[in-house]
């Protein structure tokens, strides 16, 4: 008799229900897009400051570069007005197009005979003009010259062809103060 008293009574229930297991799903999936989407930026933000820092490099190669030269051709190629185009990393710099290397020591734009123009710009990542700076004249006698490096990026689209409309205003651009000394 005892045995049949005991077999009656309620057990505990220890299980989670259905709508327990569906709420917390939802609340989980919820946050895990919202982590997914702070993504996008955090990605966004690492790539601009990596172009900051390629942007940087490129400024103190053409910065030397222009010292090594000398004053006499920074000035003549200042009244030329040509422009510069570096690739992302800085190792391949050319004046205006491929075929005219600026820097002998590393290998033209186009690097490889009988690449296309659309080759030879998509690796045109940064565009450098030299501009020189009004505030600080050319003083000739002692062999200072003070001039603006601008620096706008990217150059090219991926593909090679040229930034028109919107893409032309929303290009970063650095400009640096520099001073080329003999």
């Amino acid at each position: 008799m005892r045995f049949k008293a005991f077999s009656k009574h309620v057990v505990a229930r220890t299980a989670f229900s259905l709508v327990e297991v569906v709420v917390a799903v939802g609340i989980f999936a919820i946050a895990v897009i919202s982590v997914i989407g702070l993504l996008g930026p955090i990605n966004q933000s690492v790539a601009n400051v990596k172009d900051g820092d390629d942007a940087s490099r490129v400024i103190s190669i053409v910065q030397s570069e222009l010292q090594r030269l000398g004053i006499v051709q920074v000035n003549g190629f200042r009244v030329a007005g040509e422009r510069l185009y570096a690739n992302r990393d800085g190792s391949k710099i050319g004046i205006n197009v491929a075929t005219a290397p600026w820097n002998v020591d590393v290998p033209e734009l186009d690097g490889v005979a009988g690449s296309s123009a659309l080759e030879i710009n998509a690796q045109k990542f940064f565009q450098i003009s030299l501009l020189r700076n009004d505030d600080l004249p050319f003083d000739a006698l002692n062999g200072f010259l003070a001039l603006n490096i601008v620096l706008r990026w990217p150059a090219f689209t991926g593909d090679g062809n040229e930034l028109t409309g919107d893409a032309l205003e929303q290009q970063s651009i650095l400009i640096v103060p520099v001073a080329i000394t003999r």
